[in-house]
C-alpha cells in the first residue's frame, strides 16, 4: 500500500509540474487512476490514438465504463516505478507535440 501511496504522488507531482492540462482525479484506494483530458479538447476516439498509439502507453477510455461524453482515461499504476516512469515520459512527450 506504502508504495502504491507513492506511485499516485509521483503521477500526480508529474502532471501536475509537466502537463497541467490532464487532470489526475485521486483514487481513493485502488491502483486505477482516472485522468480527466477534456482540456486536451479532444474526442474519446482521438484520446485513445494519443495514448496508444502517439504515446505507446495502454489506457483505458472512459466510454468503455459507460462514461459517455466525457474525455476521461483511466491507467493501471500498480507496476514498477521506474516503468511507471517510462511511461509517463511517453505521455509526455506525445503531449509535447500538441503544441507543435
Amino acid at each position: 500500500c506504502k508504495y502504491l501511496e507513492e506511485s499516485v504522488e509521483y503521477v500526480d507531482s508529474f502532471f501536475k509540474e509537466h502537463m497541467p492540462k490532464i487532470k489526475m482525479i485521486r483514487p481513493e484506494s485502488t491502483y486505477l487512476m482516472w485522468f480527466d483530458c477534456t482540456e486536451l479538447g479532444m474526442s474519446s476516439k482521438e484520446l485513445e490514438d494519443f495514448f496508444l498509439n502517439k504515446a505507446n502507453v495502454g489506457i483505458m477510455i472512459g466510454d468503455y465504463f459507460g462514461i459517455q461524453d466525457l474525455r476521461f482515461v483511466r491507467m493501471n499504476i500498480a507496476c514498477s516505478r521506474s516503468l511507471l516512469k517510462q511511461a509517463l515520459q511517453q505521455i509526455l512527450e506525445a503531449y509535447n507535440k500538441l503544441a507543435h
